[in-house]
C-alpha cells in the first residue's frame, strides 16, 4: 500500500517545481499529514465496512499531457445528464478544459477561474483554493496531487438562472489517480444550482479522488446534485459545506456502478438560520461496494437539518450508510431529522446502516431511523393477481421505493437513466 502511494507522491514533485512557495508548503504539509496518519483500513471505525485493498494494490500513475481530450460526442454519450440549456464546465483528468466548456459560462454572472489564472492575476484568491484543510487522508491526498483547482463564484444578490453542469472526466490509457478540486463560493443572497457529475471513460481501475468545497454566504441558496456512475474504477469523493446565517444548502448524491465508491459529505451549519437538506440514493446490482458517510454539525442556534438516504442492493453488491448529526454545546432551537431506508434484492447482497446522534444541548428536537428489508411478498402477490408478471411487479415496487429520492433530482434524463438501469438488471 505505502509503496504505491509513496511512488505517486514522488511523481507529484513535478507539480511543485514551478509553483509559488505558499502552495509548495501546502502540498508538503498534506504529504506529512498522510505519512503521519496513514491510509485508512478496515481497522478504522469509519472504514470497517469498506476495504480498500484493491485500490492500494493498484499501481496508479499521474495523468500525463499525452492523454488526449475526449470529443464532445464522447462526453455526451458518457454522461447521464442530457438536459438542454445547461451551463457546461468540463474538467479532464482534474484540469479545467476551456475548449470543451460552454462559452456561455463566461457571459453569465458566474465567475469561473482556474488555479493558474489566479496565481498569475489574483494570488490571494488562489490561496483561497487551498485554505480549507479537512483532517482526512484522501482530502490531504487531493491537496498534494491536484494538478488544477477551480474557483466558481456567484456574486452577491445574483441568481444563476441556468443549472451548471460540472463534468469531471477521467480518460487515458493507464491506471491513474485523478484529483479534481472545486471550490464554490456563493456570496450573500445569491442562488445557483450545480450538477457535479463524475465519469470514467477508462476500462481499467483508476481512482477518482475528488474534493469539493461549498461556502454558502448569508441568505444564499445552493442546490448541489452529485452523480457518480461508471462501469468500473474507484471513486472517493469529499464534499465539505459551510453554511452561513439564513443560508440553505440542498444536496443530493446519486451513486451507482464502479468497483468501490466512497462519498463523504460534511455540512457545518455555522450561524443562526442556517439549514441543510441531504438526500441520497445508491444503487448496486452486481458486485459494487457503495459507501456514504455524512456528518452534519449544528454549530449555532436556530439551525435545521433534514436527511433521507435510500439504498437498493442486488446481486453480490454491498451498501454502507453512516450518518452522524452533531449538536454542539450551549445552543438551542435546533431541529434535525435523519432517515435511512434500504432494500435488498438478493440473499447475498448486504446493507450496513448506522445513523448517529451526538447531542450536547438540551433545547433540541432530533430524530433518526433506519430500515432494511426485501420486497413485500403481499404486494407482489397483489400485483400478480391482477395479471402483472412477477418481474414487472418487482420492478414497479422498486421504482415506487426510489420515487421519493428520484423526485429530489431536477433532471428528467437522470431519472430515466436510473429506471433503465433497473429495467436492464437481471437481479430481480
Amino acid at each position: 500500500m505505502e509503496e504505491n502511494f509513496n511512488r505517486i507522491l514522488l511523481q507529484s514533485q513535478g507539480l511543485r517545481d514551478s509553483e509559488p512557495e505558499w502552495l509548495k508548503c501546502k502540498r508538503k504539509e498534506a504529504i506529512e499529514s498522510i505519512n503521519s496518519f496513514g491510509f485508512p483500513t478496515i481497522r478504522d471505525e469509519e472504514w470497517k465496512y469498506t476495504p480498500l485493498d484493491e485500490i492500494y494494490q493498484t499501481k496508479l500513475e499521474m495523468p500525463v499531457q499525452l492523454d488526449n481530450d475526449p470529443s464532445a460526442e464522447t462526453l455526451e454519450s458518457a454522461s447521464v445528464v442530457n438536459e438542454p440549456n445547461l451551463l457546461k464546465i468540463i474538467l479532464v483528468n482534474g484540469e479545467y478544459s476551456r475548449e470543451l466548456s460552454d462559452l456561455e459560462v463566461t457571459r453569465s454572472a458566474l465567475i469561473v477561474r482556474p488555479l493558474g489564472e489566479l496565481i498569475e492575476n489574483e494570488p490571494e484568491a488562489a490561496k483561497f483554493l487551498f485554505s480549507s484543510d479537512p483532517k482526512e487522508t484522501f482530502s490531504w491526498l487531493n491537496t498534494a496531487m491536484a494538478r488544477d483547482a477551480l474557483l466558481i463564484t456567484c456574486p452577491e444578490n445574483r441568481t444563476i438562472q441556468k443549472p451548471i453542469h460540472l463534468l469531471n472526466v477521467m480518460t487515458g490509457k493507464r491506471d491513474k489517480l485523478v484529483s479534481p478540486r472545486i471550490i464554490v463560493k456563493a456570496n450573500s443572497n445569491s442562488k445557483l444550482t450545480l450538477i457535479e457529475e463524475f465519469v470514467n471513460l477508462m476500462p481499467d481501475k483508476s481512482l477518482m479522488n475528488a474534493a469539493t468545497f461549498i461556502n454558502a454566504g448569508p441568505g444564499s441558496l445552493v442546490n448541489h446534485h452529485r452523480i457518480s456512475g461508471s462501469s468500473s474504477g474507484y471513486h472517493v469523493g469529499n464534499l465539505h459545506c459551510k453554511v452561513s446565517q439564513g443560508a440553505n444548502i440542498f444536496t443530493t448524491s446519486l451513486a451507482f456502478g464502479g468497483n468501490v465508491t466512497r462519498v463523504n459529505i460534511n455540512v457545518r451549519l455555522e450561524q443562526p438560520g442556517a439549514s441543510c437538506d441531504l438526500s441520497g440514493l445508491f444503487l448496486g446490482l452486481k458486485d459494487e461496494l457503495i459507501d456514504h458517510h455524512t456528518t452534519i454539525e449544528h454549530a449555532a442556534s436556530e439551525t435545521n437539518s433534514n436527511e433521507v438516504y435510500k439504498g437498493v442492493m442486488g446481486g453480490k453488491s454491498k451498501g454502507v450508510f453512516n450518518g452522524k448529526v452533531l449538536v454542539e454545546e450551549n445552543i438551542h432551537h435546533v431541529k434535525a431529522s435523519q432517515n435511512s431506508n434500504n432494500l435488498l434484492l438478493s440473499d447475498v447482497a448486504e446493507i450496513n446502516t448506522k445513523p448517529e446522534l451526538e447531542i450536547y444541548s438540551d433545547d433540541v428536537s432530533c430524530a433518526h431511523g433506519a430500515t432494511v428489508g426485501q420486497l413485500d411478498a403481499d404486494s407482489i402477490f397483489y400485483l400478480r393477481a391482477r395479471g402483472i408478471p412477477e418481474i414487472v411487479a418487482k420492478k414497479m415496487l422498486v421504482e415506487a421505493f426510489l420515487e421519493e429520492a428520484l423526485s429530489q433530482l431536477p433532471l428528467e434524463s437522470v431519472k430515466t437513466e436510473v429506471m433503465k438501469i433497473i429495467s436492464k438488471s437481471n437481479t430481480l
